[in-house]
This record gives C-alpha cells, sequence and structure tokens, in this order.
C-alpha cells in the first residue's frame, strides 16, 4: 500500500512539474516573441525615417528655385526634376524685422496667391489660382503672391509634400 501511494505521489509531482515547467517556457516564449515584434516595429520605423531623409534630399536636389519682389508682388519661380509630383503647400514669407505672412490653403493670412504661367509640359488642370499647387517633373511654374507688404521681404520658403515627406524649401533671391 505505501508503494502504490508512493508512486501517485511521484507522478502528481511528476504532473505538476511538468505544468510548472510549461508555464514557465510558455510564458518565456511570449516574452520573447513581444520583445522581437516591438524590435522588427521599431527597425521598421527607424528605416521609414532614413528613407523619408533620403527623399528630401533628392527633392531638395530636384527642386530648383528663386523669387523676386516687383511693386508689391512675389514672383516665385521653380522648375522640377523629382520623379514624382510634388505638392506646394505653403509659401511663407519672411521680412527684415522678423514679422511673417502665410500663404496656405487653410488660409492663415489673407494674402492672395495665383499661378502666373505654367511652361510645358503643363496640364490643363492646373489653372487653380489657390494652394496646394502641383509640380509635376520637368514642369516650369511661376507663383504670384500679391498683397505683400512693401517693407523690405528677407526671405521666401515654401512648404513642400510628397505622399511620404514634407519639408521645407528656402529660395535664394534674384535682382530684378
Amino acid at each position: 500500500m505505501k508503494l502504490t501511494s508512493l508512486k501517485l505521489d511521484r507522478g502528481v509531482s511528476t504532473l505538476v512539474g511538468v505544468v510548472v515547467f510549461a508555464l514557465v517556457f510558455l510564458l518565456a516564449a511570449s516574452f520573447l516573441i513581444s520583445y522581437i515584434a516591438r524590435l522588427t516595429q521599431f527597425s521598421l520605423t527607424l528605416s521609414n525615417e532614413i528613407q523619408g531623409k533620403a527623399k528630401n534630399e533628392l527633392i531638395v536636389k530636384a527642386v530648383s528655385g528663386y523669387w523676386r519682389l516687383k511693386n508689391g508682388t512675389v514672383e516665385i519661380n521653380l522648375t522640377s526634376n523629382y520623379p514624382e509630383a510634388i505638392l506646394i503647400t505653403a509659401v511663407v514669407i519672411v521680412y527684415e524685422d522678423g514679422s511673417y505672412v502665410i500663404a496656405s490653403q487653410y488660409g492663415v493670412e489673407p494674402i492672395e496667391t495665383q499661378i502666373l504661367k505654367c511652361v510645358e509640359p503643363c496640364l490643363n488642370a492646373l489653372s487653380n489660382t489657390s494652394l496646394p499647387i502641383p509640380l509635376n517633373t520637368g514642369h516650369q511654374l511661376s507663383i504670384l503672391v500679391k498683397g505683400v507688404t512693401p517693407q523690405e521681404v528677407r526671405s521666401v520658403i515654401l512648404t513642400l509634400s510628397t505622399p511620404y515627406t514634407s519639408l521645407t524649401l528656402p529660395l535664394n533671391r534674384v535682382s530684378v
């Protein structure tokens, strides 16, 4: 009788040990799976950020432009050699005293923007006069920003957007 009871105690102890071992193993495995998933997500985020910065550099190199001031109107001339369409989403005009005005699709400041001309190749859909303005590959575009106060303009900055990134592009001034 004692021998049977001893065997049952060993069997129960073995079963309890196996269950505890399985629970510890499952807990460790779930922790490792969770940790690997977070590392994968982190590496994807980091990779996307690096790709976005690389695209920013490509856009800055591919879009060239300048601006000039004529009678209270800022004329902005742009050319794009970037392989995808770029949207011009905002124009910021900074004055010598540090103040600025913004022309954007949200209408932050009440200044008027309009497209002066689009040099070929140009789409008919580009006849709108509000932001955002598309700038396609190989296009040359002139934008007028009217209603600029007569104080001295220090710089003109554009905000450009693609489906992947947004960036600001300061333009060089050209004398009239």
